[in-house]
């Protein structure tokens, strides 16, 4: 755990550095994640997905963070985008049959 809060640290410095770089609110959202700290990690995997629209790992991560935080509604929104833009991206196809949904397309 220890490593995971250092990353914490270091990507929050990072991005404080630049906060226009993206690929730091990712990094630290997958450090967040490990640490339990699900609510910041969505927020960090949003930021992510967002600008990096068609990444589907981007929106895979953020449907599981958001799955952890019980949201099930944002966790399968997230996973739906996933699949809209990787069809059969199978992290996300599994994170919605985790959740008792379908994993069709958008």
């Amino acid at each position: 755990m220890g490593q995971h809060q250092k990353a914490d640290a270091d990507f929050t410095s990072a991005i404080a550095l630049r906060t226009s770089a993206v690929r730091p609110y990712l990094a630290r959202g997958q450090s967040r994640y490990v640490l339990g700290k699900y609510q910041e990690a969505a927020k960090d995997f949003g930021v992510a997905a967002e600008q990096l629209k068609e990444d589907p790992d981007a929106w895979t991560w953020r449907g599981m963070a958001l799955e952890k935080t019980g949201d099930a509604d944002q966790a399968a929104n997230a996973y739906r985008w996933a699949i809209y833009y990787k069809p059969g991206h199978g992290p996300a196809v599994d994170g919605l049959r985790r959740l008792g949904q379908s994993p069709r397309s958008r």
